[in-house]
């Protein structure tokens, strides 16, 4: 599958299918900056730096939204000094990703010398691409919030969503795909969570919401609401 990007409010959104389970590793780019976070950097790490190479792209923040291989294998390929995010309920997982990664025959690694920031249910950060990024705790509402943390356990027990309210975008990880929900039958997976997750958090967000999923093509919340058969017990 080739990149999709689209633009809303200013903020491009790009995706990048990747590796054998084409897992979509996802840039954020603010217009007229070449800065971008990144979004699960896991399956193919010399394939994204090829991408930020070519289009003269500075990464200054990796956030995952859980730690299975595919999702952040990756990331150890990337400077140690630029800031990294994952909830820490799922720091046992990162360390088991060249350990799963190899029935896959894929270039992972794991570093045992990082420090993965938490990613603290209900918190946000602010907007600001080129340095690094701000934490704004859940107790302490701020009007410069952009981007919100949602505690999504059930297919990881840290499973995170990033919620992005002003833009009308939610960055699913593999808690909702177009026409499915994340597997519950690896280790730490719990379906009653998932289900939780699903109806107080996702089914929560307004309908046109646009989903950017771990692995598949977007869809909107409409749709799934419409369509997915693992939401209609949810609604």
């Amino acid at each position: 599958m080739s990149p999709a990007s689209f633009t809303t409010h200013d903020y491009t959104f790009t995706v990048l299918p990747l590796g054998p389970l084409e897992e979509n590793t996802i840039l954020l780019q603010p217009s007229g900056q070449k800065q971008v976070w990144l979004f699960d950097p896991g399956s193919d790490a010399p394939a994204v730096q090829a991408y930020l190479k070519q289009h003269h792209l500075t990464p200054t923040a990796l956030w995952h939204t859980h730690g299975h291989f595919d999702h952040m294998g990756g990331s150890a390929f990337f400077p140690s000094t630029l800031p990294g995010y994952l909830a820490q309920e799922d720091l046992v997982l990162y360390a088991q990703v060249e350990r799963y990664a190899v029935m896959f025959k894929m270039a992972v690694k794991y570093d045992p010398q990082r420090c993965w920031q938490d990613l603290p249910a209900g918190a946000s950060f602010t907007n600001d691409f080129t340095a690094a990024p701000t934490l704004v705790a859940a107790e302490t509402p701020n009007a410069n919030s952009f981007m919100q943390v949602l505690a999504t356990p059930g297919h990881t027990p840290g499973g995170r969503c990033f919620y992005f309210k002003d833009l009308g975008v939610l960055i699913s990880g593999d808690t909702l795909f177009a026409g499915a929900v994340g597997r519950t039958d690896l280790p730490g997976g719990n379906w009653e969570q998932l289900q939780a997750s699903l109806r107080s958090k996702i089914l929560a967000l307004p309908d046109p919401t646009i989903i950017l999923p771990g692995h598949g093509p977007q869809t909107t919340l409409a749709a799934e609401k419409n369509a997915n058969p693992y939401l209609q017990d949810l609604i």
